[in-house]
């Protein structure tokens, strides 16, 4: 079987990676049906100008791709919403690596046993439509050893390489918002941090 009819066999089997395909040309569509939902006063409450940068964590990438929690169209609306107000959407390098990696595992755990084998080759091409949906939606920020010391010296408040790495990426990149569905990592953010959902609500 060719490597195009195995991803047509996950675009059938995994809904979340199907429904982001379909959403990739449906924001406007669900901005607008978003909107009208809204009061004057909660479309006051966005947090998002020009100037502002919004770093997305690995996890709001994997949901938008997958939609493995029901959270991609909301994700796809704060990226339609940051491209309108023409601010800035930035993703570390690493999380760019990870999501390559999750989103074949997420796709594995629905790939009955035996055709685990012979649907690999689709399941990495998945991955890498999903490395390249990133880099041209969003500014890739590098990582380099100042990262990894950034790292370590949080480790008085947070002993986690992963989610250190990602509050070194938001001071590189200088961030003004950090999206992410972790919560110990939203509490420990030198800046205002939101869920998916949260920070959804907020915008038009």
């Amino acid at each position: 079987m060719s490597q195009a009819s195995g991803v047509n066999e996950y675009m059938s089997q995994a809904s979340g990676v199907n429904e982001y395909m379909s959403q990739a040309s449906g924001v406007n569509r669900h901005m607008s049906q978003t909107a009208a939902q809204k009061s004057p006063q909660q479309r006051d409450q966005t947090p998002i100008t020009a100037s502002s940068v919004i770093l997305f964590d690995t996890c709001v990438w994997v949901d938008f791709f997958t939609n493995r929690y029901g959270t991609a169209s909301d994700v796809a609306h704060i990226i339609d919403y940051i491209d309108s107000r023409e601010a800035k959407l930035a993703t570390s390098v690493m999380s760019a690596k990870d999501v390559f990696f999750l989103v074949q595992a997420y796709l594995k755990r629905l790939t009955p046993p035996d055709e685990q084998v012979r649907q690999a080759p689709a399941r990495k091409h998945v991955a890498w439509a999903c490395v390249k949906d990133i880099r041209q939606r969003s500014t890739i920020i590098g990582a380099d050893v100042a990262d990894i010391v950034e790292a370590e010296c949080l480790r008085s408040i947070h002993d986690d390489l992963e989610d250190n790495l990602a509050l070194a990426a938001a001071k590189r990149v200088q961030a003004s918002i950090l999206v992410t569905e972790d919560k110990q990592l939203q509490a420990r953010a030198a800046v205002p941090s939101f869920g998916i959902k949260e920070l959804a609500a907020l915008i038009v």
